[in-house]
């Protein structure tokens, strides 16, 4: 059984990082996983290629027609040298282009959907194009049942038998010494993830600014993206230049969760919420945004978990962060167990287990 990851590029956020975890997971379970890459070069400008392990890198932009040349090329090599083998695409490039230069090729097609929304569903004749390409594909993997009731709208009930929801895993860090905090005076909040605008960090800046003159914070945002001018801006009219920090992409977000006292994740739409397990397995309370995917992950009755209905409110942000910030002087410790408790049900190799059985399903399948 071997298995090709096709992903944009090394760097980036949920999905990149995702890939990078299950590469590694999987190798360490046996599983001849591979990677392959349409780019080496960094998404935005400053930032830098991570270090990746040994990976195929079609040198092409995920936009470009040659990578699906390129891709092609190596498929056919590969079909020389191994036979069957499964290919494993993530996001929208890949899901397309995967689909194109396997046209004749011994493989077997699988694609994870990450999000619950994207632009191509605001188009409705793309609804039978779409139909036809992720009809190539063996099975799609959803990593929520939010991301699966979504996607099966949008292409129609006949795709249901084809979709099986797989939970993400995240890093499970572990529960950080709260006793280092007990006399903290200061809040220092933060957020990890893509400075993209549906991520909404334009909103939670400006919910932080209406809190009460008398409480003391810090924001720390960990990510980049094409709204950094943006955001860059809100924070210097807003005269918040000594406290919103945004840091770019890091190799130490553990590091950056541990230091702080709340995150927050003001999305519009989220396929999971990653970065939300992380941050609860260090015991971190979550002020995040009422959708559909964070929602599920997060739940609703969890003890310190903080949602906003109206995610695009920035009184309501503002509000729902005080009332977890009243929660963390009375009960930090009742949080923090809560939330170590709720991140235990999304494990690395829960989800590793689950591509496991997946692929060994589709592997006897093509040899029948």
């Amino acid at each position: 059984m071997k298995v090709f990851q096709v992903i944009n590029s090394p760097k980036g956020g949920g999905a990149e990082a995702l890939v990078n975890s299950l590469n590694k997971a999987l190798k360490a379970k046996g599983v001849e996983n591979h990677l392959i890459y349409f780019s080496k070069t960094p998404l935005y400008k400053g930032e830098e290629n991570s270090s990746v392990e040994k990976a195929s890198f079609l040198d092409a932009s995920p936009r470009s027609p040659m990578a699906a040349l390129r891709l092609r090329k190596l498929m056919k090599l590969n079909e020389k040298e191994f036979g069957h083998v499964i290919y494993h695409a993530h996001l929208t490039w890949p899901l397309y282009y995967v689909v194109f230069a396997s046209l004749g090729i011994n493989c077997t097609l699988v694609y994870t959907e990450h999000s619950t929304e994207n632009k191509r569903r605001k188009i409705p004749f793309l609804a039978t194009l779409e139909r036809l390409v992720y009809g190539r594909y063996e099975r799609i993997i959803t990593i929520s049942k939010g991301v699966e009731n979504s996607l099966v709208s949008w292409l129609g009930k006949s795709f249901q038998q084809r979709v099986v929801t797989i939970y993400n895993g995240a890093k499970i860090y572990g529960l950080k010494n709260l006793k280092l905090n007990e006399n903290k005076r200061r809040i220092d909040f933060v957020s990890v993830g893509s400075l993209n605008s549906h991520k909404g960090f334009d909103v939670s800046i400006r919910a932080l600014k209406e809190l009460p003159i008398d409480i003391s914070w810090t924001y720390t945002i960990v990510g980049e993206g094409p709204e950094r001018k943006v955001l860059q801006r809100i924070i210097k009219e807003n005269g918040l230049g000594g406290k919103v920090n945004l840091v770019g992409w890091s190799d130490s977000v553990e590091e950056y969760l541990t230091n702080a006292d709340i995150q927050l994740i003001p999305s519009s739409w989220e396929g999971f919420g990653l970065v939300a397990v992380e941050g609860m397995s260090t015991g971190l309370p979550v002020v995040a945004s009422k959708v559909e995917g964070l929602r599920e992950v997060l739940g609703e009755a969890t003890k310190s978990v903080f949602l906003v209905s109206e995610h695009s409110s920035v009184s309501s942000w503002s509000s729902a962060i005080l009332d977890c910030i009243n929660e963390v002087k009375s009960d930090r410790l009742g949080l923090a167990e809560a939330s170590v408790s709720r991140a235990s049900l999304f494990s690395l190799e829960k989800m590793v287990n689950g591509y496991i059985d997946l692929y060994k399903r589709l592997t006897d399948e093509s040899k029948g």
